[in-house]
C-alpha cells in the first residue's frame, strides 16, 4: 500500500506549489522529470505549475497525459486541447498528446505505451497528476472499465460517453508519486473511501478505480 498522504486545500494553488518543488528539486539536482497530468479539474492545477516554472531550465522534463478522450486533433473534449486552450505552456518541454491523426484509438495507445516505456526507464522522478470522482473513478478508469484489468501501461475502449485511451493501473505501480487532486461535492467521501484501503471482500474488478492510486509508492492528495 502507498505511503498517502491528506493536504487540505482551498484551490489549485496548494498542490501547485508542492508540484513545482518537487520538480525543480529533481531539475536542479540534475535529474530527468516525467510528469504526466490528468484534464477536468486538473487543468488549473498543470497551468499554475507551467507558469512557475518558466525559469527552470525544461530540457530535463518530459510531458505526458494520463487519459485522453479520443477524437479528430483538435476536438473541444480532448484533455490536450483543454490543457492548450488554457494557456499550459513550458517552454523547452513539449506535451506529448495522446490523440494522432489518422490512427485508431487501439494503435495510438500502444504508441502511447511505447513513448511511456522510453520515458519511464529515463526519468529519475515520475509523477502523475489525478483527478478523483464522486463515483470513484481517476484518470480515464471508470467503475466496470475493461482498462482496469489490462496488463499493458496504456488501454483503449468505448466509454458510455466517449471512446476513452487511459494509462492503467500498471503505470501507477511505476510512479515514484501519484498526486491526487480532488475538490468539490462528492469529493471528500471519494477521498475517505479510498484511504481507507482496499475494500474488504472486493477483487481488482469490483473495487472502485481510484483504490488502485494505492499502488503506487507515494500517494499525496489535496482536498477541501
Amino acid at each position: 500500500m502507498a505511503l498517502a498522504k491528506r493536504y487540505n486545500a482551498s484551490g489549485p494553488a496548494e498542490p501547485a506549489t508542492y508540484l513545482v518543488g518537487r520538480i525543480t528539486t529533481a531539475v536542479e539536482a540534475g535529474q530527468r522529470v516525467l510528469w504526466l497530468m490528468s484534464g477536468g479539474s486538473c487543468i488549473a492545477v498543470a497551468v499554475a505549475v507551467a507558469y512557475q516554472l518558466q525559469a527552470v531550465p525544461a530540457g530535463q522534463i518530459s510531458l505526458g497525459l494520463i487519459d485522453e478522450r479520443y477524437g479528430p486533433v483538435g476536438h473541444p473534449d480532448s484533455n490536450y486541447q483543454q490543457l492548450i486552450d488554457a494557456g499550459f505552456r513550458l517552454p523547452g518541454a513539449q506535451l506529448r498528446p495522446m490523440i494522432v491523426a489518422d490512427m485508431t484509438a487501439a494503435a495510438a495507445a500502444q504508441a502511447y505505451a511505447a513513448w511511456l516505456e522510453v520515458e519511464l526507464a529515463a526519468a529519475d522522478l515520475t509523477i502523475g497528476l489525478y483527478g478523483l470522482g464522486a463515483d470513484g473513478h481517476t484518470a480515464g478508469l471508470l467503475p466496470g472499465s475493461p482498462a482496469l484489468g489490462a496488463s499493458a501501461l496504456v488501454a483503449a475502449y468505448q466509454g458510455s460517453d466517449f471512446e476513452r485511451v487511459t494509462t492503467t493501473p500498471v503505470l501507477m505501480e511505476r510512479l515514484t508519486e501519484a498526486v491526487v487532486y480532488a475538490l468539490g461535492p462528492g469529493k471528500s467521501s471519494a477521498v475517505a473511501r479510498l484511504l481507507s484501503g482496499w475494500p474488504s471482500g472486493t477483487d481488482d474488478v469490483d473495487a472502485p478505480p481510484a483504490h488502485r492510486l494505492l499502488q503506487a509508492p507515494k500517494l499525496t492528495i489535496y482536498t477541501d
